[in-house]
């Protein structure tokens, strides 16, 4: 049976998860209690949230809005209370259960078992299949077109006659998710959810017009349905179609389609009283070659030859996928600054241990499981990185722990530590023999993104 509103063991979990993120801050709407504290009373708190939401009476303190830099960007970040933080995480958990079947293949965003190496893998696919149907290499070729809203989360209307209360109204026909009262005293809440008060530094707080308020659990529950209704007019045609969050990819060999689905995005986006990024918004002729498309008519759109896709995070193309160079960058100084740092820290060890403790460390930072698993490493998925890069990172580890160890420079520290010595004795991951083993042993010409086995 599907979890609801009225089920006070997700209050209770939430307020654990809750306690468990600020065990060492206060709750400000309660100052004379510290989170841990008001986590003993978990199940008290829970029934009497529950309860009150049940009935649709909760009603959401104002939100204090303070100014944040978010990748080099100023933002407005809303400080939420947290027990207003509890119940929108069970909204949060329940909206995307109760709507997730009805969100469509096409979507990647936000979701269980859904993520950008999942868009990844499904353009790779379509454009393996589409290799498959077209014997002749002449006659393979799709048009691209790639948009991203300008300023996604900031500007989705949230006024009363916004289309995000029509599409979630929509989603949610027939269900009430556990509070009483019917459908009306629902959307009600879901309003007020969405579209909490913000304190002003003068007057009377009130709600935004514009933007669901960045910090709430809600937000990614707007941003994947909002743009639902433009999904539906895109994947009327006959392509390849996916969205991560405002991030669009639309893909199809025939250029009168692509033109076509360059219509129904500008005019779609622009009926959500949305704007595309103008920085964001390209059409490419993608081809393995990268050789520019003849066409037969004069074109809409200005259809940029590539031998290569730039799409979250990586380069893709008909011969297979690469981390893109400045998440490749990234990945590389980061662990290069653990092994530096390390050596620094196991300088005294004998050189034997001292080998171990490095390999140790590179170890460490590919293991998922480790809380010091490098943020960067996640990146590292077999079904869409290649194998050239997985070598050139092997190359590169091995290379920078033999120089620190043998106190020589470039490939003269082999001398001293083979890569083989570094994998068979010390431990040193290899992620070339992890991709191998991945795909059962097989030969690593056979293995290389995009090719025909």
């Amino acid at each position: 049976m599907p979890e609801t509103l009225a089920a006070a063991s997700l209050y209770e979990r939430e307020i654990q998860l809750l306690a468990e993120r600020r065990r060492t801050q206060s709750w400000r709407s309660l100052p004379e209690l510290s989170a841990p504290l008001v986590a003993l009373h978990a199940p008290k708190v829970a029934r009497m949230l529950a309860a009150e939401v049940r009935t649709g009476r909760y009603e959401f303190r104002p939100l204090l809005p303070h100014a944040a830099l978010l990748n080099g960007k100023p933002r407005t970040i809303y400080r939420i209370d947290p027990l207003d933080a509890v119940v929108l995480g069970v909204l949060t958990r329940v909206l995307a259960a109760a709507i997730e079947p009805q969100l469509g293949d096409q979507l990647y965003s936000y979701r269980k078992g859904r993520s950008q190496w999942s868009a990844c893998r499904a353009l790779l696919r379509y454009l393996r299949e589409h290799a498959r149907a077209r014997p002749d290499p002449r006659t393979r070729g799709v048009f691209v077109l790639r948009r991203d809203v300008r300023r996604y989360d900031e500007n989705i209307p949230v006024g009363d006659d916004s289309p995000l209360w029509t599409t979630l109204q929509g989603l949610l026909a027939g269900g009430r998710l556990g509070i009483d009262g019917g459908e009306q005293v629902l959307h009600a809440f879901l309003r007020r959810a969405f579209r909490p008060l913000v304190a002003r530094p003068s007057g009377d707080p009130r709600p935004l017009d514009r933007g669901v308020p960045t910090g709430l659990p809600t937000q990614t529950i707007a941003c994947n349905t909002y743009l639902l209704p433009l999904d539906a007019q895109l994947c009327e045609l006959a392509g390849f179609y996916a969205r991560f969050g405002d991030d669009i990819l639309f893909a199809h060999p025939e250029q009168s389609v692509a033109e076509e689905a360059a219509r129904r995005l500008d005019a779609g986006v622009d009926a959500l009283g949305l704007r595309f990024n103008p920085d964001k918004t390209n059409a490419f002729w993608l081809t393995r070659p990268g050789r520019a498309h003849a066409s037969a008519h004069a074109n809409e759109l200005a259809f940029t030859p590539v031998a290569r896709l730039p799409y979250l995070g990586f380069d893709i193309g008909f011969d297979g996928a690469r981390l893109r160079a400045d998440k490749r960058r990234g990945l590389w100084l980061a662990l290069r600054a653990r092994i530096e740092q390390a050596d620094r820290l196991f300088a005294a060890l004998p050189e034997p241990e001292r080998a171990q403790a490095l390999c140790s460390v590179v170890a460490t930072a590919f293991d998922p499981r480790s809380p010091l698993c490098d943020r960067y490493a996640s990146w590292l998925r077999f079904d869409v990185m290649s194998l050239a890069d997985l070598k050139q990172l092997d190359h590169q580890l091995a290379l920078t722990i033999a120089e620190r160890l043998s106190g020589l420079r470039g490939v003269r520290a082999f001398r001293r530590y083979p890569p083989r010595t570094l994998y068979r004795q010390h431990g040193l991951p290899s992620l070339v023999h992890a991709f191998t083993r991945a795909r059962g042993s097989a030969p690593a010409s056979t293995t290389r993104q995009g090719e025909r086995r």
